[in-house]
């Protein structure tokens, strides 16, 4: 996916170089965290993507703004939709904090 779009064309962050490749490690291990049906293990993996997600995107923003300015260059969907991915982790991560545990009972002979 384009991570940044300029006048010349657009750059991929999956190159395996910049901040969209740990991005993208980060999303596989939440997939795998997404799995996990520990609910501890699951919160500190969310807060690990969503931590990945939201700072190098902003990061490579900030990067860019302090290399060029505003000039010749837009962060692209790529970019964006990872953003907003760390926004969905964080929000995962507040529904299992908030979540109680029930205890099992203990299944009756019919």
């Amino acid at each position: 996916m384009p991570w940044i779009s300029t006048a010349f064309g657009n750059i991929s962050g999956a190159t395996g170089q910049g901040a969209g490749y740990w991005t993208f490690i980060a999303a596989m291990m939440g997939v795998g965290g997404a799995l996990v049906p520990m609910r501890k293990v699951a919160i500190v993996n969310a807060a690990i993507m969503a931590a990945a997600a939201i700072i190098l995107p902003l990061w490579q923003i900030l990067h860019l703004y302090s290399l060029v300015g505003l000039a010749g260059w837009m962060p692209s969907f790529g970019m964006v939709l990872v953003f907003f991915g760390g926004l969905f982790a964080i929000g995962a991560m507040r529904t299992l904090l908030s979540l109680e545990a029930v205890p099992v009972a203990q299944p009756t002979p019919a």
